[in-house]
């Protein structure tokens, strides 16, 4: 008997640990979109260039930041080594398609093997986009929670042609139970 609760006891916290990230994850995501009320959104997982780029920036930055003595660096995050590689991790983590998911919003997820075929022809792939799925072409990640729960690192992007579009890697903390915008860690614009 005590064999069979030694062994089950992990695989119960595996389980309430994954439970609580789902539930924090949908909570987060929830707050993040309601903002978008009556959209639609179309959607992908992220380029394995940007995700690639994404993992050096954040290294960069944060070797950077831990070199600096000055006061600039006080209102910019420093994460651990330990948090570097769960971000790192987690970034490389397809986004959970059925965690973006809220009221009064339109989803589309769109499989990255079929956007290469729509964009294989550099002339037409826009053109056909518009008019099949619209303006914009949504790209976000899995939330990814540090410190029990009270940072949150989110990207959230959009492409709107050939040379439109911009993103941005957002830190979020939350205070008093709602997710406020702390830190922009990365953006792009095109």
């Amino acid at each position: 008997m005590k064999l069979i609760l030694i062994l089950l006891f992990p695989i119960l916290a595996i389980t309430n640990v994954y439970a609580q990230y789902r539930n924090e994850s949908k909570l987060f995501l929830e707050d993040y979109f309601s903002k978008y009320t009556n959209s639609r959104i179309i959607y992908s997982n992220m380029d394995k260039s940007l995700v690639k780029n994404l993992e050096e920036y954040i290294i960069e930055r944060n070797n950077a930041l831990s070199r600096e003595n000055d006061s600039s660096s006080q209102n910019n995050t420093i994460f651990t080594p330990n948090e570097i590689d769960i971000i790192v991790e987690q970034l490389n983590e397809k986004i959970n398609r059925n965690s973006i998911k809220v009221r009064n919003i339109k989803y589309k997820y769109i499989k990255p093997k079929r956007l290469d075929k729509i964009f294989s022809n550099k002339d037409k792939g826009w053109k056909y986009y518009n008019l099949k799925y619209g303006t914009y072409l949504n790209y976000y990640s899995n939330p990814i929670f540090l410190r029990q729960g009270t940072l949150c690192l989110f990207y959230s992007g959009s492409l709107c042609g050939t040379f439109c579009g911009s993103g941005g890697f957002s830190l979020y903390s939350k205070e008093n139970g709602e997710w406020k915008h702390k830190e922009m860690i990365y953006f792009w614009i095109s």
